[in-house]
């Protein structure tokens, strides 16, 4: 069985569960496989999703990795500057977690 499938199987079984965090974390490995696998517009829906999710349940460390996905697909794409846009939001969210832990 493909990697792609299980983690599917895995995505399919956490949603059934309520599982959502597990779930958008599930949602990120499909998009990392399909980047691997250089299909960038099925990756930046899978980032999409998982990144939804994490911002519903207000999971920062999700949000932030996905969202750096996206830049790099985006970057792919040869879109720099919607990449470089996505950065730079990006690093200001980090920046603003880090200020408010810091506090």
């Amino acid at each position: 069985m493909k990697i792609r499938e299980l983690a599917a199987q895995a995505l399919l079984a956490l949603q059934n569960l309520g599982e959502l965090l597990g779930a958008a974390n599930a949602q990120s490995v499909i998009g990392d496989i399909e980047y691997r696998q250089g299909r960038y517009e099925e990756a930046w829906r899978s980032f999409e999703e998982a990144r939804g999710t994490f911002e519903k349940l207000q999971y920062q460390p999700g949000i932030l990795a996905t969202r750096q996905r996206l830049a790099a697909i985006e970057r792919k794409l040869g879109n720099l500057e919607r990449a470089e846009q996505l950065a730079i939001e990006t690093l200001e969210i980090a920046k603003k977690l880090k200020n408010l832990r810091n506090g």
